[in-house]
């Protein structure tokens, strides 16, 4: 938490490489491979390409890991300190619900109690009676009630992913990876095949 970065030191620590860089990349630009003699000497130089890449990786990772350690110190501290305010804001969501739930319970129990009186009071020709019902028929959950505030949105459950269109499923490229490199050869409806690439060596 101690450490700090200058921001303004900034140009100073990365001076040394934008003197380097632009050379380094007009000589890629300009390297022309024709011959194994000269694969040999662009590996040569790919490799000064990637000690450049560590250096400029080992300069960031000196800059910024104290930076990521106060962040990462940081952001612990105040998800510790508004975890409880969460905790109880769930709690109070859940409370408002479940009470909401009840409620429209109990709402539909009374309605549908007085359709049957409605239904009977017709079935006797009591005009009167039918009317009196109608108007006891209890008022719906209001949707808002001072600051609490409710309202329908369209969401999803996966109740059958044999069913999914295959445009809304998505292959698992990790898995897909991890059996490959264990020697996996053969997956239906996937092409599994060599690729060559290129490494320098130090």
């Amino acid at each position: 938490m101690s450490k700090e970065v200058n921001i303004s030191r900034m140009e100073e620590i990365t001076q040394p490489f934008n003197e380097q860089i632009p050379e380094l990349v007009d000589a890629a630009e300009s390297f022309v491979v024709e011959s194994e003699e000269d694969v040999s000497k662009a590996s040569e130089f790919m490799s000064s390409l990637k000690k450049m890449e560590r250096a400029i990786e080992d300069k960031r990772l000196e800059v910024t890991r104290p930076i990521n350690e106060s962040i990462k110190t940081l952001n612990a501290m105040f998800k510790e300190l508004s975890a409880p305010i969460l905790s109880a804001t769930n709690t109070m969501y859940s409370k408002i619900m479940s009470w909401r739930t009840k409620e429209k319970a109990r709402i539909e129990e009374e309605r549908m109690a007085l359709l049957k009186a409605q239904a009977l009071a017709a079935k006797n020709n009591d005009e009167e009676l039918v009317e009196a019902i109608e108007e006891l028929k209890p008022a719906p959950v209001q949707q808002t009630i001072n600051k609490a505030q409710t309202r329908l949105i369209w969401t999803y459950e996966v109740i059958d992913t044999t069913k999914v269109p295959i445009e809304f499923l998505e292959v698992n490229t990790s898995a897909v990876g991890e059996a490959v490199r264990k020697g996996i050869r053969d997956i239906p409806g996937i092409k599994i095949y060599q690729k060559e690439i290129l490494a320098i060596t130090r």
